[in-house]
């Protein structure tokens, strides 16, 4: 799948002027942001792309306090595996366990080795509310629980929820790549509990009651989608929230509380969050 990076240059370049143009744009349907020297950079399905829109989102911004350029590039998706072969690196989400592709030699190896071949631009582990996410998995017993992990890209957290000791994983993602990609991963690590399925929230009045839900997407989806969510979480169970930064952090706090899921903690990397909640 081809996607469109929007590579915006803003002055001044500071944390809070970043999040000013994320959370403009943020509705137009991009679902990664990159932060550069610079600014930012979003991306976007190609098919999802309408200039117009972003010019239009952009000129909200007063001018006098915040200036920004935008150059856009094609991201093509035949491209990533060469990309990524030479630029991706083992990512240790802890001194236990490390997120690595097949051609990389690792000695010792950790007690939990996850495999992932790159085969799109995002989903290779070194995102931080993938880490943070997976920080929290290793703190929470999964012995014998059920997990949702909703946008589940490479299915990085789902097979690490499975080599936690989960009883079964579903693993959704509405990306068809992802979806295939993740599909590939779980037969490479041999985690033959983690069920992978292409679609989104619309899917989860088929599924039965989950112990923990991961929801790693981004905040508009999650805010969208968060009532679908809750109707699957059982009594008692966790629910973790990724994928946004933390000053949007009380719009889910808002949200989580009208649907009567307690606030329980957040960790913070990078000005992303991972909260997590409790019903």
């Amino acid at each position: 799948m081809d996607y469109i990076e929007a590579g915006i240059t803003i002055t001044p370049n500071t944390q809070e002027t970043r999040e000013i143009v994320v959370a403009l744009i943020a509705d137009l349907g991009y679902d990664s942001f990159e932060d550069t020297e610079t600014g930012v950079n979003a991306y976007i399905k190609k098919s999802d792309f309408i200039h117009a829109g972003l010019d239009l989102a952009l000129s909200y911004i007063d001018k006098d306090v915040i200036r920004t350029h935008v150059s856009i590039n094609l991201v093509e998706g035949k491209n990533w595996n060469e990309v990524w072969e030479s630029s991706f690196e083992p990512v240790f989400l802890n001194e236990n366990c490390v997120v690595r592709a097949s051609f990389h030699k690792i000695s010792p190896m950790p007690d939990i080795d996850i495999l992932v071949d790159p085969k799109m631009a995002f989903g290779t582990g070194h995102h931080q509310t993938t880490y943070l996410a997976a920080q929290e998995l290793f703190e929470q017993k999964l012995r014998n629980k059920t997990v949702l992990d909703m946008g589940s890209g490479t299915g990085i957290l789902s097979i690490l929820a499975s080599k936690l000791g989960a009883k079964s994983i579903v693993a959704i993602d509405n990306d068809e790549d992802a979806f295939k990609s993740a599909k590939e991963n779980i037969k490479k690590n041999k985690t033959t509990n983690i069920k992978a399925i292409l679609g989104d929230a619309k899917l989860l009045h088929k599924q039965e009651g989950f112990d923990i839900i991961i929801a790693n997407i981004n905040r508009n989806i999650l805010l969208r989608d968060m009532e679908q969510y809750v109707k699957v979480l059982n009594n008692k169970a966790l629910i973790m929230f990724s994928g946004f930064y933390k000053v949007d952090l009380p719009l889910i706090m808002e949200k989580a509380k009208e649907l009567n899921i307690k606030f329980s903690s957040y960790r913070e990397k990078d000005n992303w969050v991972c909260a997590v909640f409790k019903k």
